[in-house]
């Protein structure tokens, strides 16, 4: 569907420890595995063109898709001058702001008004150590600093003109499932 419906001709990356079976996800187009899934992915595409079950020109085709990305990441031109931070912080917030979608802004109660906008002196709760500490990407690349980094906990208590809010962590992060 990626490609002949839509006419992606982009590369195709699992995300981390997502692919199960790297035979059969490389035959319905993916191009990349990140880490994780099976203990040696590449010993079973080895045996799987060795026996047949993995033609030699999908391998082929998914392995000149990950070069044609390091060759075009090779040609790109160097960006002059020092980065400015700030201002692409300033983009980022701007862009954030305007995908925001409201789905519904119904009324919470029967015959009451719609939850949107607040009342100039609600009361805020915002739950979870992500809203203080905010994660950006994910697992282990979630540790990436990034500048300057701005916390929902706090910045929705700066919008309001006297709204009153508490911040909890909730659940501790941690290692356990559901939690």
């Amino acid at each position: 569907m990626l490609r002949d419906d839509w006419g992606f001709e982009g590369l195709v990356v699992s995300d981390w420890g997502a692919v199960e079976d790297r035979v059969a996800a490389l035959i319905a187009g993916l191009d990349l595995q990140m880490p994780g899934g099976s203990p040696d992915p590449d010993a079973e595409l080895v045996a799987a063109v060795e026996s047949g079950a993995l033609a030699p020109a999908v391998l082929e085709r998914a392995a000149g898709r990950v070069v044609d990305l390091v060759a075009k990441a090779q040609a790109r031109p160097a960006v002059p001058g020092p980065l400015d931070v700030e201002s692409h912080h300033a983009l980022a917030r701007e862009a954030a702001g305007r995908s925001i979608v409201l789905l519904t802004n119904d009324a919470v109660e029967e015959g009451a008004a719609p939850l949107l906008p607040l009342a100039a002196d609600a009361s805020i709760a915002v739950i979870g150590e992500f809203a203080r500490t905010p994660r950006f990407q994910g697992s282990w690349s979630c540790w990436t600093r990034c500048w300057p980094s701005t916390r929902v906990s706090s910045s929705c208590c700066r919008t309001g003109p006297s709204w009153r809010c508490r911040s909890r962590t909730g659940c501790r992060r941690s290692s356990r499932p559901g939690c």
